[in-house]
């Protein structure tokens, strides 16, 4: 995850604050957190799956993500997934220019229009 952050942040953000990104977890819940491996649950699923990214989410980072789902579904042999890395989308499904947490609270959209048009289309199309 540190290379992550800094491949990203490097020359966009000050060393100290790459720095607080890339701290170790200390609290338990977040220990836990960072070393649930959801493949196992993953693999059960057999319902349709819709998986959005956004390009810009720095919380879960696309490319890195919708490998381990597409992988975790495959081997699951979950006959009907989608997965769509949605451009300029940051964690909230918001447009947004680096998808820093601090850039929220400036965005006015709620919901991309475009991260809604995908998902209403996919709903029509699984329910033909």
């Amino acid at each position: 995850m540190e290379a992550y952050f800094r491949r990203k942040f490097t020359g966009i953000l000050p060393e100290n604050k790459i720095e607080v990104l890339t701290a170790k977890p200390t609290t338990p819940w977040m220990v836990n957190f960072l070393k649930y491996d959801p493949a196992t649950s993953l693999q059960q699923i057999k319902c349709p799956v819709l998986a959005l990214y956004g390009e810009n989410d720095l919380q879960v980072p696309s490319k890195e993500n919708m490998k381990i789902l597409q992988l975790a579904l495959g081997k699951g042999e979950n006959p009907n997934f989608t997965i769509r890395e949605m451009e300029n989308l940051n964690h909230l499904f918001q447009e947004s220019d680096t998808g820093l947490p601090g850039e929220y609270k400036k965005i006015e959209e709620t919901f991309s229009p475009k991260a809604l048009k995908t998902v209403s289309e996919w709903i029509i199309d699984q329910t033909k």
